[in-house]
């Protein structure tokens, strides 16, 4: 096989083997390759799950767990899906990659006590947008939330022939 690519190359025909002929449906297919998210798709997903995360903390009847740990890995997915909204044909290894980076960048961000910092987290979405107080297993619960967007997003992808498909890229 590589003696063939080295023939191709020294005959100067360029010959690209089109993309399509290695789609399978395997989840690790999607994981890596480039798609063609549906902007809709992923605003719909924010849109859910904003309010999904203030309940879990405006809802008193929910478990102690559920307020506790959810909150923060609904945020993460929530990141997950503005990177996947920002960038659709991206793969979704990058967008969590992306979202994993910015989530701990805004944890870690919560080691200071820059001014401004601590002016922007005195207000109501400050404080949701940049949270206050580093917590280790706030990592955790991100990486939790990017994984369950992640195996949702793939679900999607690999579910429906419209919302990730490699066919129209090059449009």
């Amino acid at each position: 096989m590589c003696s063939q690519a080295g023939e191709r190359k020294q005959a100067g025909r360029n010959h690209e083997i089109p993309v399509e002929a290695f789609v399978n449906l395997s989840i690790a297919h999607y994981f890596v390759a480039p798609c063609n998210r549906s902007r809709v798709v992923c605003a719909a997903m924010i849109g859910v799950i904003i309010p999904l995360g203030l309940a879990t903390r405006a809802v008193p009847w929910l478990p102690e767990f559920v307020r506790s740990e959810a909150g923060d890995a609904l945020w993460a997915a929530m990141v997950y899906w503005g990177f996947a909204l920002l960038f659709p044909r991206m793969p979704a290894w990058a967008v969590a990659a992306c979202a994993g980076a910015f989530s701990c960048g805004i944890e870690l961000s919560q080691l200071s006590s820059h001014p401004l910092l601590v002016q922007a987290r005195s207000t109501r979405l400050g404080a949701l947008v940049l949270g206050y107080g580093f917590l280790w297993i706030d990592l955790l619960r991100y990486a939790a939330g990017i994984a369950l967007a992640v195996v949702l997003d793939l679900a999607l992808m690999r579910g429906h022939r419209d919302y990730g498909t490699l066919k129209n890229l090059s449009e």
